[in-house]
């Protein structure tokens, strides 16, 4: 079993006496949210930044990008798929899935096949050495966030999961007038 190098995260989610709110008591007229949503985009930046150290280190090889990981994964849960479809679904441009289409079909972890439904655009397709890879990786992973050390049970980390959920959905609503 791999080497973790654990640590506490903190004061995450510390339970009290009362239920936490739900996501849609965030939501009350005349509450300022703004400095509260600052504190969250600051703190969910510094957690990526020690999620992305903390997955080169217990992935240290073999490791593949977080887009490359995306694509192996949406693969995995929605079947083959065209790059355009991929592309929609991640709201990221067509070119960035072909680049990293193109890495994983090189590394014999997806391929390309015909699609009966469009003559150009071919379908994306899982290899069973790129399931077996991420598989791998969810394995690891699993592993390491079992054995870490937060004060939170799995109801705060659902709940702070869809307060996330709710802030990158209201910045997806297209803005009128802007």
């Amino acid at each position: 079993m791999p080497s973790f190098g654990l640590r506490t995260l903190g004061e995450l989610g510390r339970s009290q006496e009362t239920e936490p709110p739900r996501p849609s008591r965030y939501r009350a007229v005349g509450r300022r949210r703004g400095p509260a949503l600052g504190a969250l985009v600051d703190e969910t930046v510094g957690l990526f930044r020690e999620l992305r150290r903390a997955v080169m280190e217990i992935h240290a090889e073999g490791l593949l990008s977080g887009g490359q990981r995306k694509v192996l994964a949406e693969l995995e849960r929605m079947g083959p798929r065209t790059v355009p479809q991929m592309a929609r679904a991640q709201s990221v441009s067509r070119q960035n899935v072909q680049s990293h289409v193109n890495e994983l079909v090189a590394e014999g972890l997806v391929e390309t096949i015909e699609n009966p439904e469009h003559r150009r655009s071919r379908l994306v397709r899982i290899t069973a050495e790129g399931g077996r890879r991420l598989h791998e990786m969810n394995r690891v992973e699993t592993q390491f966030f079992d054995a870490l050390e937060i004060e939170a049970d799995a109801g705060h980390i659902e709940m702070a999961t869809e307060v996330l959920q709710g802030v990158r959905n209201a910045l997806r609503i297209p803005r009128v007038g802007k």
